[in-house]
């Protein structure tokens, strides 16, 4: 896991190229104001803007990827995250 802010996340020259792009998006976007949905943003690599309301931890289920990588950006409010390991 890597926790970053954006002002600071490309000097980390071991990102692969999909992540910089990422990043480049997100710094480019007034996200605040884009409508939710999906965003294309190279090959291989999309943005899903999303509102919603927070809940308390054990209200909802826990999400896991195994096939891809998942920024957590957040435009706007307040949210704890969690992590744990997969057993695969």
């Amino acid at each position: 896991m890597l926790a970053t802010s954006l002002e600071i996340a490309e000097k980390y020259d071991y990102l692969a190229p999909k992540f910089k792009a990422s990043f480049k998006w997100l710094r480019e976007n007034d996200i605040k104001n884009l409508a939710d949905g999906r965003y294309d943003i190279q090959d291989g690599v999309f943005a899903l803007v999303q509102r919603y309301t927070t809940v308390p931890a054990g209200k909802e289920r826990f999400e896991a990827h195994k096939d891809f990588f998942d920024i957590q950006y957040l435009a706007e409010g307040q949210e704890t995250f969690g992590v744990a390991l997969t057993k695969d």
